[in-house]
């Protein structure tokens, strides 16, 4: 191999490893030029950096919705910074996980999935998976895998947490509010609400409702159930819990739910702080009525919501 050749080499490895120029040079020379083997050390050394980073707190990101007939899936993808839930490659990673979302019933499932059965509808990005599989040198990755070796290009710890997925029936309807979505992905964003209502709704009325939600938070928690262990609508009388960040863990939040006020949950207080949303006017009128009038008027009820906000308010 020439200088030249193995500059080029050098290049790539340091492109889809997110190791140092000295470091791709090193691992190439030790292993005879041999690209692939030289991507396999470099890509062990970005997992033992990956561990370093357990400990962290991941308050930032974006939470995402995928909709496909009458099935919707919300998730959070956590970062550390600010910064890096701006960045590009981060906010490819989280519409690459939602394309692939409606598949799943739970986070498990979704991250065990391989990505040679989930290829990206963006042709650049679906490159860049590729390459990034051939680095990490295994012949079957996981989607955990990448968002592992995602994390040592980005050198944040990345967390996919409160993944809900509903199957909402023929007889029901959806509503959701992105506030804020990101310029090129609009199904992506820092807040995001997502109400199923009891009976037919228009589709304007209903996603208001949602817009309501995100403006005026019920309570000061995440309102929903999670459904890593069992899927479809839940009762809008389940538990007010939220998913914490587990810190043993790069990809996937599995730690247990908690009120995230008090670790305790109140039934009385739920339905008293539901009450005070249902009272409050509903900004979609001409006329002055509550969210309740509208829900009556039209013969609906609310039946489950989701409220993720990022950071949390």
């Amino acid at each position: 191999m020439t200088t030249n050749e193995r500059l080029l080499v050098v290049k790539k490895l340091r492109k889809y490893t997110g190791a140092g120029l000295a470091d791709c040079l090193k691992a190439l020379k030790s292993c005879n030029d041999d690209e692939a083997e030289a991507a396999k050390i470099l890509y062990e050394k970005g997992l033992a950096k990956n561990k370093k980073r357990e400990m962290r707190s991941t308050t930032e990101g974006v939470a995402c919705i995928a909709i496909k007939s009458n099935r919707v899936c919300v998730f959070a993808l956590k970062c550390e910074t600010d910064f890096v839930a701006k960045n590009a490659e981060f906010l490819n990673l989280a519409n690459y996980i939602r394309e692939i979302s409606l598949k799943y019933d739970s986070s498990k499932s979704l991250l065990s999935a391989l990505v040679q059965d989930n290829k990206s509808n963006d042709e650049a990005f679906q490159k860049t998976l590729e390459k990034m599989s051939k680095c990490i040198n295994h012949e079957s990755v996981s989607v955990e895998k990448i968002i592992a070796q995602f994390s040592v290009l980005i050198t944040e710890k990345l967390v996919l947490s409160e993944f809900n997925t509903f199957d909402v029936s023929n007889s029901n309807s959806i509503g959701y509010y992105v506030h804020r979505p990101v310029s090129i992905y609009k199904h992506i964003g820092p807040r995001i609400a997502l109400v199923i209502f009891e009976g037919k709704l228009e589709e304007t009325i209903a996603n208001k409702i949602a817009m309501q939600i995100v403006a005026n938070p019920p309570c000061e928690i995440e309102i929903h159930k999670s459904n890593d262990e069992s899927n479809g609508e839940s009762s809008l009388n389940s538990n007010i819990k939220n998913e914490q960040n587990n810190e043993n863990t790069n990809t996937i939040d599995n730690s247990e739910t908690n009120d995230l006020n008090t670790g305790e949950t109140n039934n009385n207080n739920e339905k008293d702080q539901m009450k005070t949303f249902l009272d409050m006017e509903y900004v979609g009128s001409e006329t002055s009525q509550s969210i309740k009038d509208v829900l009556e008027k039209n013969k609906v009820s609310i039946k489950n919501y989701v409220y993720i906000s990022i950071p949390i308010d």
